[in-house]
Parts: structure tokens; sequence; C-alpha cells
């Protein structure tokens, strides 16, 4: 229950920082290092996710963050946008996750979380300068993650809390 109020505050500080710019002159900085405590609190492996509160609350953080600022940042959520097809390419692997083993925690491997790192830096570039230039690397760092997270839900029969890369219970053996 701790965890679900950190990371409810977190977001909510988050947001009414960036949306209401507090305080007037470092709201871009402030709101930067708030996402940059978010991200150190989620690459924490005793913060991760184990049951559906939880995972609920990791994924709704996230997603309030990117529903506030995309759309002061001129950010269409078209279909075909990146932003849209990052978030369906995303939620698709939280369905295979689901049909699989019947909840809403994905295993975390290395790669999600390089990934969870960029969309971060992605988030605080917007809030400081606007500039896109993470937007592509956050898109391809999804799919990576994503295609070898769908290859680990399909392959293990129980699902893994964490393994650092589809590679590491494929070449060894046990």
């Amino acid at each position: 229950m701790k965890k679900i109020l950190f990371r409810a505050t977190l977001s909510i500080v988050i947001v009414l920082a960036y949306r209401f710019k507090l305080p007037n002159n470092y709201y871009d900085l402030i709101t930067g290092l708030l996402i940059l405590s978010l991200l150190i609190f989620d690459l924490n492996v005793n913060s991760y996710p184990n049951d559906f509160k939880n995972a609920l609350s990791y994924y709704l953080s996230w997603l309030v963050i990117c529903v506030s600022i995309f759309p002061f940042q001129g950010i269409n959520f078209s279909i075909f946008s990146p932003i849209s097809l990052l978030l369906f390419i995303k939620l698709f692997t939280l369905i295979v996750y689901f049909i699989k083993y019947k909840s809403f925690c994905v295993t975390k491997t290395l790669l999600s979380n390089i990934w969870l790192g960029i969309l971060a830096l992605y988030f605080i570039e917007l809030c400081t300068n606007s500039t896109h230039g993470f937007a592509s690397l956050c898109y391809n760092f999804s799919i990576f993650s994503s295609i070898e997270l769908i290859i680990i839900a399909f392959i293990k029969k129980n699902r893994l809390v964490y393994t650092s890369s589809i590679f590491n219970f494929l070449w060894l053996k046990k």
C-alpha cells in the first residue's frame, strides 16, 4: 500500500507541477527531477509490481504522466501517431501476459528497463524543451522489448519476475 501511495502522490505532483508550472521559474527542472525519481523507484527490483493493485498503479502512473504532458506539447493521439503505436504495442504485450499467465505483471528484463529509462528521458525532454529527440529511440526500444517479452511469454511455462535477457534462460541449462 505504501508503494501505491508513493507512486500516486509522485504522479500527481508531477502532473500538477507541469500543468500549473509550479514554481514559475524552475517547473521544468523540478518536473524532470520528479520523473527521474519515479524512474529510480520503478527500476528498483523491490518496487516492481507482483500483484494486481501494484501493477495497476505502475501502469496508471506512467499513463497519467503521458496523458498530462503530451497534449500540452502538441502531440496528437491519432491512430497512426508514434505514441499511439507505442501504447498499442505495450498494450498488446500486456494482453499476451494476461492471457498466458492471468496476471498484469510483465517480466522485467534489461531491455524493458532501458525502455523505461528512455521513456522517462523522453518525458523529461518534452517538459524542458519540447523537442522529440528521444521519440524514435523510445519507439524502437518499445518494439524490441515487447518482442523480447512476447517471446519469453511463449517460451516459459511459468512467469518470470526478472531475467536479464531472453538469452539468459535459453543458453544456460539448469
